[in-house]
C-alpha cells in the first residue's frame, strides 16, 4: 500500500548539538549543497574530512556541514560557493576513495567504489 511505502522511507537521524548550525537565508545565497554516493564501507565523517583537507578544501572555509551516512554510504556537505562546488565536483566525482575498505585491497576490480558528486536542490 501507498502508506507503507511511504513509513519505509523514513529513517530517524541523531545529530550531536555540536554539528547543528543556524544558517541565515541571507548568508546562504551562493551555497550549494552536493550529496557524495558510493563512499566505501569503513569510512565515516573524519575520513571524508581528511580527504576533503587532503584537496585543500578545509571545513569552514570552503564547505560545511559535513555528514556521513553510513547505511547508505552517502556523504553529505555544503560548499560555500558555486566556485567551491565546481572545485569539490572536479576533484572528487569519478575518483575511487582508498583510506579503507575493498578499494584499497582491490583497486581493480571494485567499480562500485567510485564516487559520484551530485548536487542537491
Amino acid at each position: 500500500s501507498p502508506d507503507s511505502a511511504a513509513e519505509e522511507e523514513l529513517r530517524r537521524v541523531s545529530i550531536s548539538a555540536e554539528r547543528l548550525a543556524c544558517v541565515s537565508s541571507s548568508s546562504a545565497t551562493g551555497v550549494v549543497r552536493l550529496r557524495l554516493r558510493n563512499v566505501p564501507d569503513g569510512y565515516d565523517t573524519e575520513l571524508l574530512r581528511e580527504e576533503l583537507d587532503d584537496e585543500g578544501f578545509v571545513e569552514g572555509e570552503r564547505f560545511s556541514g559535513l555528514l556521513f551516512d553510513r547505511e547508505r554510504r552517502f556523504g553529505y556537505l555544503t560548499a560555500l560557493t558555486e566556485r567551491f562546488a565546481t572545485q569539490i565536483i572536479a576533484n572528487f566525482d569519478g575518483r575511487r576513495l582508498e583510506r579503507c575498505g575493498p578499494g584499497r585491497l582491490m583497486p581493480d576490480s571494485v567499480l562500485a567504489q567510485i564516487v559520484k558528486v551530485e548536487r542537491l536542490p
